[in-house]
């Protein structure tokens, strides 16, 4: 995923908010300087496949990982 713009950033915020659950949500953001930020989603969401499948189709095929 090239940047985050606020289209792509409502499409997940209502992604997620359809989706609660038990799992933690973090996003890890890269910058160009190779500098990295993590932060912590607001609330724990559904892992289901069809969650991350709706993820990759909005940020790309590489843009997550499910970490157990």
């Amino acid at each position: 995923m090239g940047s985050l713009n606020e289209s792509t950033l409502d499409q997940l915020e209502e992604l997620f908010a359809a989706s609660p659950g038990a799992s933690p949500v973090l996003f890890e953001l890269h910058s160009p300087d190779g500098s990295v930020a993590v932060m912590q989603g607001a609330a724990a969401r559904d892992s289901k496949p069809e969650l991350i499948e709706s993820v990759r189709q909005i940020c790309g095929a590489q843009s997550i990982e499910l970490v157990m």
